[in-house]
């Protein structure tokens, strides 16, 4: 291997170590849907995980990606605690004319959702039931989220991303990434946030 050869390795390993290995697994766009039509203006942050500590650094992280972008991005961590209904949450999302809401459930591992390709008539059909609205996703999954394991534990994460809109009245995105090699959880989070905001340029809900 030459020099320069050997330096643009290094370069690539270094960038995979410090940004976390992340692949997408599957996602699925809904058809004739854009954010230019549909603008993001006040979005609400929801993460779905075990434990409250990773919780509000999920959406502390999200926030922080989107602000510069969104007019208003509200975090949830301070609406509702682990434990309290999902109602008070769906309660303050109807009160506070929210444009989207976009959710981050820490899934566990190796967890897989099987998404068939979809037509614009039957693109609801293509997710189970509960996916269709985000109050019944909501408390489909409050529960559910798995627990991030402490630092330097080899474990690989499976993150599902949620897009939903309240003008659409429904999911208009989502995806599954699967972090693998011993990222961790806070890298797994970035490459993941990363690997999603692309995939959805590609799949051209921006145009």
């Amino acid at each position: 291997m030459t020099k320069p050869s050997q330096l643009l390795f290094l370069l690539c390993l270094l960038l995979l170590v410090s940004c976390g290995n992340v692949s997408m697994v599957s996602s699925l766009a809904k058809d004739d849907y854009s954010f230019t039509q549909d603008p993001a203006e006040k979005v609400l942050l929801i993460a779905l995980t075990g434990d409250d500590a990773n919780r509000r650094n999920v959406e502390n992280t999200m926030k922080s990606k989107l602000v510069k972008k969104i007019p208003e991005v509200q975090t949830s961590y301070d609406i509702i605690k682990k434990g309290e209904s999902t109602d008070k949450l769906l309660n303050f999302i109807r009160e506070n004319n929210f444009t989207h809401i976009i959710t981050m459930h820490l899934a566990g591992v190796q967890k897989e959702i099987k998404l068939k390709s979809a037509t614009k008539t039957d693109y609801y059909s293509s997710f189970p039931e509960y996916y269709r609205d985000y109050g019944v996703y909501l408390d489909k999954t409050w529960g559910t989220a798995y627990e991030a394991a402490a630092g330097g534990e080899r474990i690989e994460y499976a993150v599902e991303t949620n897009v939903y809109s309240l003008k659409d009245k429904g999911l208009v995105y989502s995806a599954l990434t699967s972090s693998h090699g011993g990222t961790g959880f806070d890298k797994t989070l970035n490459a993941t946030l990363s690997k999603v905001k692309n995939d959805m340029k590609k799949s051209g809900l921006f145009k």
